[in-house]
């Protein structure tokens, strides 16, 4: 699976990164993508 669903932390829609560096991320992980930091909740 190349897809990481992550939800914004206000419960917002989710986004989809069909490129994830680390779509098996665990809890606490940062998702680096085009210079875009996302924390995974």
């Amino acid at each position: 699976m190349n897809a990481a669903r992550l939800h914004d932390r206000s419960g917002g829609p989710a986004l989809v990164y069909e490129d994830a560096p680390m779509p098996e991320s665990q809890e606490g992980q940062v998702l680096v993508r085009d210079s875009h930091v996302v924390k995974v909740p």
